[in-house]
């Protein structure tokens, strides 16, 4: 059993702190788990799979900004909250049922995520207002 002293869960848990208590397959390899001790943590409820890549830590009743943070932290590097997800976000709008919108760099490579609506960012930005970033993947 790991302490709670252990190298590895103290980084994983200073990852975890700064995204609502979710990370991703390379942040935890990163903080020196295998690809078996992340299997195993899955196993034995210590981690909890969102999205292909994508864990909670500890149990699977998500807030809304946890969910939020999985879908960008799911859709890669360069992936925000954007649109109406953004605005409930920003409390313009109240809490929306359905997909999670997110803007991505480019649909090239992106597989479907259930639960996530894609929105490919123009490749020149010629257009565009300057928005803030709200959720930027931390890939």
């Amino acid at each position: 059993m790991v302490g709670k002293g252990d190298p590895v869960d103290i980084a994983i848990g200073q990852v975890a702190r700064e995204q609502h208590g979710i990370v991703t397959t390379r942040q935890l390899e990163a903080a020196g788990l295998s690809s078996a001790a992340i299997s195993q943590r899955v196993r034995s409820g210590r981690l909890y799979r969102i999205h292909q890549g994508v864990y909670s830590l500890g149990h699977d009743g998500l807030s809304e900004e946890q969910r939020w943070m999985a879908a960008v932290l799911a859709c890669g590097p360069g992936a925000v909250l954007s649109h109406a997800s953004a605005a409930v976000h920003w409390n313009l709008l109240r809490p929306l049922e359905g997909s999670i919108h997110i803007t991505v760099p480019t649909h090239t490579g992106r597989k479907r995520r259930p639960g996530i609506a894609f929105i490919a960012a123009s490749p020149s930005g010629a257009g565009r207002l300057s928005a803030p970033k709200v959720w930027k993947s931390a890939l």
